[in-house]
């Protein structure tokens, strides 16, 4: 595979071709389908850049993808300050729903894919939906660089 040039978009760099951005595009909508009450997912870089997204027209998803690193990032630092591994994912629950952000593993351990809902789903469910998706988006993935 030849080198991301700099203006390479997340996407592109991650699934350089159709089919893989149509299959990764397939699989969060499958999961959403699938977690009563989920109504948005996200796929974002570590470093905060969104890459897919099937979420509501008023989101602002430059601004959730950036949040997502963050938090990403936040729970790794937690988990090495509590003596603990990489972290996996991160649970929010809210008075009006839960939200998952999970680590991709590899070879797209670079990726976080951020899943939300409202009250209607199970947080177990919800989390091994999550699971699931992000290890099929991570088969689809090629290794930037």
């Amino acid at each position: 595979m030849q080198a991301a040039s700099a203006r390479q978009a997340p996407l592109e760099m991650f699934f350089p071709d159709e089919a893989s951005r149509v299959a990764c595009a397939g699989a969060i909508r499958r999961m959403m389908e699938s977690v009563p009450g989920s109504y948005a997912a996200a796929l974002a870089t570590i470093d905060g850049k969104p890459v897919i997204h099937v979420a509501p027209s008023d989101w602002r998803h430059a601004r959730v993808a950036a949040i997502v690193g963050s938090l990403c990032a936040l729970g790794e630092t937690l988990g090495k300050e509590v003596n603990q591994r990489a972290c996996r994912n991160v649970l929010i629950e809210t008075e009006s729903g839960l939200t998952v952000v999970q680590r991709l593993p590899s070879p797209a351990e670079r990726l976080i894919l951020l899943t939300t809902s409202n009250r209607e789903a199970n947080l177990g469910v919800l989390l091994t939906y999550s699971r699931t998706c992000a290890a099929a988006i991570a088969r689809l993935a090629a290794r930037p660089g």
